[in-house]
């Protein structure tokens, strides 16, 4: 009995840490006036991973703009492969948008959304 016992803490020691979710961000615009965060699973983000929940975008831009200068929403986004290719949909103030790129600071892909197709870049801290 003795023995379970000090078997029990080192079976639990040797369970995987569950992993910290990663910080998600983006910037679009033409200007990149508007800012995207959210928190993603970490293992949302390794090989071929789906990935879907709250967002928040936030206006940052210096000219005004009409509407709140924060928005909730939600984010869904896909990665694939090692090329860290990214396609998703960003849904808020009424509106559903579509982007796709690398996941990567430097690199610009492209979000759609009605009427309208700007510079979107994401990435993860």
């Amino acid at each position: 009995m003795r023995a379970c016992l000090l078997a029990l803490p080192i079976t639990l020691l040797a369970l995987p840490a569950p992993a910290e979710p990663l910080q998600l961000n983006a910037k679009f615009g033409y200007l990149g006036e508007y800012e995207l965060s959210a928190r993603v699973p970490a293992d949302a983000l390794r090989g071929e991973a789906a990935f879907s929940g709250p967002m928040v975008v936030r206006h940052v831009g210096i000219c005004s703009h009409d509407g709140p200068d924060e928005i909730d929403g939600r984010i869904s986004l896909q990665v694939a492969g090692a090329a860290s290719r990214v396609t998703g949909t960003l849904a808020y103030d009424g509106r559903q948008c579509t982007f796709s790129g690398r996941l990567s600071e430097t690199a610009v892909g492209e979000l759609e959304c009605p009427g309208a197709a700007v510079p979107f870049s994401v990435w993860v801290r």
